[in-house]
């Protein structure tokens, strides 16, 4: 009576699955896959051999592949490989640093992409295209976008000061008021009221009346 010589129990590599496990006889070729995230780097099949002993069961070992060589990840984010698998995270730009002239950081803590820094021009500045407000992109590289400088605006287009003179000065503007007239709180001008002040000289018989910029 002739018997298959029998090769003994098989069971599949770590991080792999097999077509076949449990006793194995000459001459069984047994196919073995790697688990998802793995590979080999001989094809993985074992053979039972004719003196019973396994043959290409030590080069089947299904290593960890690494998936971050094919660049998975989309656009600005960093892949890191792990055992059996791989992770993707936003590439991060940090914190703003200084704020450029005449402006403020108005976003704090760490930004990443697609995320952007609210960067705020002082009181009476503005960006080139007149916006009090700019967003400093933190792009796919881990830098910030360029922040254009903040510019003095010119008040006085606007009249301010009504039939004043306006100054316009960086930052803000100035009233030159006419005369009977003082500058107020705001920079506006007001109306003096002489008759109050004392400043007005009228007559002893005679009762004061107030006008814009003078009195009767």
């Amino acid at each position: 009576l002739c018997r298959a010589v029998s090769c003994g129990e098989f069971v599949a590599p770590p991080n792999s699955v097999s077509e076949l496990e449990g006793p194995v006889s000459f001459p069984t070729h047994i196919n073995v896959t790697c688990n998802a995230g793995y590979h080999a780097p001989v094809s993985p099949v074992v053979r039972c051999g004719h003196d019973g002993a396994f043959t290409g069961r030590n080069e089947t070992v299904c290593q960890d592949l690494d998936e971050c060589s094919k660049a998975p990840c989309p656009t600005g984010h960093v892949c890191e490989n792990t055992v059996g698998s791989f992770s993707c995270s936003a590439v991060v730009c940090g914190a703003y640093g200084s704020a450029p002239r005449d402006a403020t950081v108005s976003t704090r803590g760490v930004v990443a992409f697609p995320d952007a820094a609210k960067i705020t021009c002082n009181t009476g500045y503005s960006f080139p295209n007149g916006s009090a407000s700019f967003a400093a992109d933190c792009n796919a590289t881990g830098h910030f976008s360029p922040v254009p400088p903040c510019s003095d605006v010119d008040e006085c287009p606007r009249s301010p000061c009504g039939n004043h003179t306006c100054v316009n000065t960086q930052g803000s503007f100035e009233c030159v008021c006419r005369a009977g007239w003082q500058r107020a709180e705001g920079g506006q001008c007001s109306d003096v009221n002489e008759c109050v002040t004392g400043s007005a000289r009228c007559h002893a018989n005679s009762t004061c009346e107030n006008t814009d910029g003078s009195f009767l």
